[in-house]
């Protein structure tokens, strides 16, 4: 029985158990498609590839359509960083939630929930779990390698607006890119941008419990005042600790998301940092923050 014991628990006395089987396995592509696709059952649903990623994943948008005719649409967009899981997981959930219930939409819904599906595959087989993995790694499943992997972009370093080059390291972990707008994901977006007129983005990264507005290059202070109200009702209908604040308050972030909607494309664009975890299972804010998105494209608003 000694002996059993023994060989039943040498792997994780010599390091070989992952602890972090459990986590890893949040992480299934292939899942989350099915899940997508799984929507197309509804009325009013359509999912359709805006491109496909550098390792050939498809980029899955779900359009879901208001009862009646709107001016409005609202895009909802995950993470560009895979290992923030539950920024991923968020707006999926949500584009589940509004199409079981589009009957009290008032504004046409736009969710891409895996903007980085290279990224999200590879968080499966990431040699040490918690490294930063913020990039569009290009991860075939038939790979037997995967530390070979070093080299990506940080895609919410590599828009068009007010982009820098952070690196000439392709393995930096905030490479930006060899130029603004280079990677297949950014540019699949910005094509889809400019066909599809919008009122409003929200992003979702993690952590920070924070609603932040534009600038994230800059510090100047951001002067549209209807801008920085939405942010400060989203923050305060979310609850729970959430706050207000311009992007740059913490860091400066050029080349990102918000700034590019916002500053190139006029459109306003706010970013949710979920939770004060980068990985939470519980989805302790997801009530809240369902909430407040069904009160946005569900009730009439004074911003759109």
């Amino acid at each position: 029985m000694r002996k059993i014991l023994f060989f039943a628990f040498l792997p994780t006395l010599l390091g070989w158990a992952d602890p972090y089987t459990h986590l890893r396995q949040l992480f299934d592509f292939e899942a989350y498609e099915k899940r997508i696709h799984a929507l197309t059952n509804l009325p009013a649903v359509r999912v359709f590839s805006l491109g496909t990623s550098r390792g050939g994943r498809n980029l899955w948008m779900i359009e879901i359509s208001p009862p009646t005719p709107s001016h409005h649409a609202i895009l909802l967009l995950g993470s560009a960083h895979p290992i923030e899981w539950h920024a991923q997981e968020i707006p999926l959930r949500l584009a589940e939630y509004l199409a079981h219930h589009r009957e009290k939409l008032r504004v046409f819904c736009y969710i891409l929930p895996i903007f980085n599906p290279d990224g999200f595959a590879y968080m499966r087989v990431i040699p040490v779990f918690y490294a930063s993995n913020r990039k569009n790694r290009y991860y075939p499943p038939t790979e037997k390698r995967p530390s070979i992997y070093t080299a990506g972009v940080d895609l919410n370093r590599n828009f068009g607006y007010h982009w820098q080059k952070t690196s000439h390291d392709p393995s930096y972990p905030y490479y930006s890119g060899e130029r603004p707008m280079s990677e297949p994901e950014t540019i699949a977006l910005e094509k889809f941008v400019s066909q599809t007129p919008l009122s409003l983005v929200i992003s979702f990264h993690s952590p920070g419990k924070t609603v932040q507005y534009p600038w994230g290059y800059t510090l100047t202070p951001q002067t549209n005042q209807k801008l920085i109200h939405l942010a400060k009702w989203m923050a305060k209908t979310i609850g729970n600790g959430y706050k207000a604040l311009q992007d740059s308050a913490n860091y400066l972030k050029p080349g990102c998301e918000i700034d590019w909607f916002y500053g190139e494309k006029g459109i306003l664009a706010l970013r949710i940092e979920v939770s004060k975890k980068l990985i939470d299972t519980s989805l302790e804010d997801y009530t809240a923050i369902q909430t407040m998105i069904e009160s946005l494209v569900c009730t009439p608003q004074p911003w759109w």
